[in-house]
């Protein structure tokens, strides 16, 4: 059983580094810090990103948790960009199953992958600007919102009751992070 905040936070990064460590090197998402970016790429991996994030929080708000945790911010912000870069924001169907278990532990863990990309996005917003100056970065410029890291973080501590919630959070973590990075390719090969 975990008994502080910062091992649990520790624990879930420590299982879930492989599956994280993998979208480093992804084919798509990689190519936000290449210095051969193309506009269109940028689309495509906005609009790859936004629909994962808009099914993650229809399985948030379908389960009625986490309210203080929703993924509008990001969503909206990757709306802004794409419909200022002609693109419509588009629905995509993966492989109509759900993306994580439909477990409020499992949405927490995917919340927790989906919130922390905000991280690296404020990373990858230095090589876009520079890279394709013009395009608008509302999503990755908007990064981790401190006040939404806190309550997260106190989930994930009032969580830590039970070894079972352990593993679904886990679970959910690791799922987020696997099918992020296959529904990435799907969606940018789809288009």
């Amino acid at each position: 059983m975990l008994k502080e905040l910062g091992s649990v936070r520790h624990s879930l990064a420590q299982a879930t580094s492989a599956a994280h460590q993998e979208l480093h090197s992804h084919p798509w998402i990689s190519r936000l810090a290449s210095r051969d970016l193309q506009l269109e790429t940028y689309a495509g991996v906005i609009g790859a990103y936004r629909a994962f994030f808009a099914e993650i929080e229809t399985q948030r708000r379908g389960l009625k948790v986490f309210h203080d945790l929703s993924l509008l911010p990001q969503i909206t912000a990757m709306e802004h960009d794409l419909v200022k870069m002609g693109h419509k924001p588009r629905c995509f169907d993966f492989a109509g199953k759900a993306l994580v278990d439909n477990n409020p532990m499992a949405i927490l863990g995917a919340l927790y992958a989906l919130h922390g990309a905000g991280f690296g996005a404020k990373t990858l917003n230095a090589n876009v600007k520079r890279t394709l100056p013009h395009a608008p970065r509302n999503y990755l410029a908007l990064g981790t919102s401190p006040d939404a890291w806190r309550r997260l973080t106190l989930h994930l501590a009032d969580s830590q009751s039970e070894t079972s919630n352990e593993r679904k959070l886990y679970q959910g973590a690791n799922q987020t992070f696997v099918h992020f990075g296959k529904a990435v390719t799907e969606f940018c090969e789809s288009a």
